[in-house]
């Protein structure tokens, strides 16, 4: 989210949404968009208006530091920051349908490869992670801010993974995402879903982390080491 005085405004979808069909049409789209998404911001700036938006305070911050929001509104600001802040990940990470798969480049390529021997077999991980689940939630490609090493995790619900992990993207399956045109083939949803993920923007991303990360453990190891 982005702010206007003390008013939470909504992301921009990230490309035209007749662009990402067959996964979904524009109807669908608007329904995920608007009703799931839309409103949850909606609701959360009726709940709190002057809190966090006037001070700069980002969805995740506000998630890691809940003592930032007053007590009387916590829980309630709480469940739709959450909601919101998943929905960002999801949508902010999509590019145009096309048939071929996006591969990974840099150093998000050379951790894939480490860790599932190449990228067919991260998605075939991440598939399995998404189809083991049991009920609504999300499924998560991680960085470990200690070693850089990619991994892939789930979550119930609205909830977010531990702040030890940098996100790269996660991957919506509550029903609203995919039931409606893909009826009870999760599977497929699952497969096209890749047809539709930024790699590019995700590699470039995770370069950017992980130099920045390596600067960061260099300051603290010298700052360790010096007298």
């Amino acid at each position: 989210m982005n702010f206007n005085g003390n008013i939470y405004i909504p992301i921009r979808f990230p490309v035209d949404r007749e662009m990402l069909y067959p996964l979904w049409d524009a109807v669908e789209l608007d329904l995920h968009y608007e009703y799931q998404y839309r409103r949850e911001v909606e609701q959360l700036n009726a709940l709190s208006v002057g809190i966090g938006g006037g001070k700069g305070y980002s969805a995740r911050a506000l998630l890691q530091k809940p003592n930032l929001i007053p007590q009387y509104c916590r829980g309630d600001v709480l469940k739709h920051l959450k909601t919101v802040f998943c929905h960002e990940v999801f949508f902010n990470n999509l590019r145009p349908f096309y048939d071929g798969l996006e591969m990974p480049s840099g150093k998000f390529k050379d951790a894939i490869c480490k860790g599932f021997g190449n990228y067919a077999g991260f998605l075939y991980e991440f598939k399995e992670n998404a189809l083991r689940m049991q009920g609504s939630g999300f499924v998560w490609a991680l960085a470990d801010s200690r070693s850089g090493e990619v991994l892939i995790d789930t979550t119930t619900g609205y909830e977010i993974p531990n702040a030890r992990y940098h996100i790269l993207f996660c991957l919506d399956m509550w029903e609203h995402a995919w039931i409606l045109r893909h009826r009870t083939s999760v599977s497929t949803y699952i497969d096209g879903f890749y047809h539709i993920l930024n790699i590019g923007k995700i590699s470039d991303e995770y370069e950017d982390w992980y130099e920045k990360r390596n600067k960061r453990q260099a300051k603290e190891s010298f700052k360790k080491t010096a007298f």
